[in-house]
């Protein structure tokens, strides 16, 4: 049974400016690296792709962005593996299925760091943090309706010992 991470919430808007915000916060940091191409193409956003990176660093490989703001109180990445109806129903699956992306740049707010995960990685360990890590929920209001996010909450160390092929350290904005 997942357990409510959280009993914040988030309005939908609010969400997308942050969201927004987060993938050039995280793309102006790989361009560091090399030429990061943004996708203006909804086919490739449905997919979880959000960019393609250029670099002799990482080669040419595509990007899905992240951000997460409590990864610093909590010291795990949210791994979202569905996404609920306002009754908790699976709707669709969560971005750690759904992406076709070869790299996750999971931006953990407030702790400096850029974790550059390997999708398939990601995915062929999911089942064995279902079932050592606890699943949280996280809430989201659009339109009137309530819609939850359903993660593995897995210990950023694990993520960076298991499916990271690089961390970034970045300088992160004032608030």
């Amino acid at each position: 049974m997942a357990m409510v991470a959280d009993q914040q919430s988030y309005g939908f808007k609010d969400k997308l400016r942050e969201g927004e915000a987060g993938e050039l916060f995280i793309a102006d940091n790989l361009s560091r690296y090399g030429t990061v191409h943004p996708v203006a193409s909804m086919g490739f956003q449905k997919v979880g792709i959000d960019a393609f990176l250029v670099s002799e660093r990482y080669g040419y490989t595509s990007m899905q962005f992240k951000r997460c703001e409590k990864a610093q109180r909590y010291g795990n990445g949210f791994i979202e593996v569905a996404i609920l109806d306002e009754n908790k129903q699976k709707k669709d699956l969560g971005w750690a299925l759904k992406t076709t992306a070869q790299h996750v740049a999971y931006w953990a707010v407030g702790m400096r760091k850029i974790l550059l995960m390997d999708t398939m990685g990601i995915k062929r360990r999911l089942p064995e943090w279902q079932s050592k890590y606890r699943t949280g929920l996280g809430v989201s209001f659009e339109n009137g309706r309530t819609w939850y996010g359903e993660g593995i909450c897995v210990p950023l160390l694990i993520l960076i010992d298991e499916v990271c092929t690089d961390v970034l350290t970045v300088e992160e904005p004032t608030r």
